[in-house]
């Protein structure tokens, strides 16, 4: 059998039907194959160092060719074509398995695995906390320190201020509008005034 020097772990039909629920990578290999033998020392270290530091989340083991009907007596069909065939099996979606493609080498093999191993539950919720807890702090100081101080001088003084910029920018307007308002009104006045000096002229013609 695969393994008969340091034997890996073997995956029994309880683990199989976890794979509905649970993170999995599972290599599938065959009594005989040069291939298998081959990879089996790099196969077997890897699983020995974390099968049981992370057997809580992710199910880590292989399986013989001759026992892959396990798989489909519980509706679960690794599409494996040849042999060795390494697949992670999303919980969820354990009929759409993820095939590894990187090379046979035992730091390969390891860091792909713990990168799958990540996406479990605990590892998620683990990095959930660590940015959420980060982006708070920064973005409760800058609210603290920039964003709310700048929200609440707005409310109270009509937008006078804000660091200088939208004040500013507020009484240069005022005084434009100010000042167009005075041009109209001197237009106004010479017109009127202009009118009134064409009437005048009018009745002394008349005399």
């Amino acid at each position: 059998m695969f393994g008969n020097d340091n034997q890996p772990k073997i995956l029994g039909e309880t683990e199989i039907m976890e794979l509905k629920k649970k993170h999995g990578i599972v290599l599938f290999y065959m009594d005989g194959c040069g291939h298998c033998e081959i990879m089996k020392p790099a196969w077997n270290k890897v699983v020995e160092e974390l099968k049981d530091k992370h057997k809580d989340e992710i199910i880590l083991g292989a399986v013989e060719s001759s026992s892959m009907e396990m798989f489909k007596k519980h509706g679960i069909h690794p599409a494996v074509s040849g042999f060795p065939t390494i697949l992670y099996f999303p919980p969820g979606r354990y009929n759409t398995p993820v095939h590894y493609k990187g090379d046979r080498s035992y730091e390969d093999l390891k860091n792909w695995i713990l990168t799958k191993k990540g996406k479990g539950k605990k590892g998620s919720n683990n990095s959930i906390v660590i940015l959420t807890n980060t982006n708070n702090k920064n973005a409760m100081g800058m609210g603290m320190g920039m964003g709310m101080g700048k929200t609440k001088g707005l409310a109270q003084t009509g937008g006078g201020h804000d660091g200088g910029g939208n004040g500013a920018r507020s009484r240069t307007k005022k005084r434009t509008l100010l000042m167009k308002r005075q041009r109209q009104r001197q237009r106004r006045s010479q017109k009127r005034h202009k009118t009134s000096t064409r009437k005048n002229k009018k009745r002394h013609s008349r005399y």
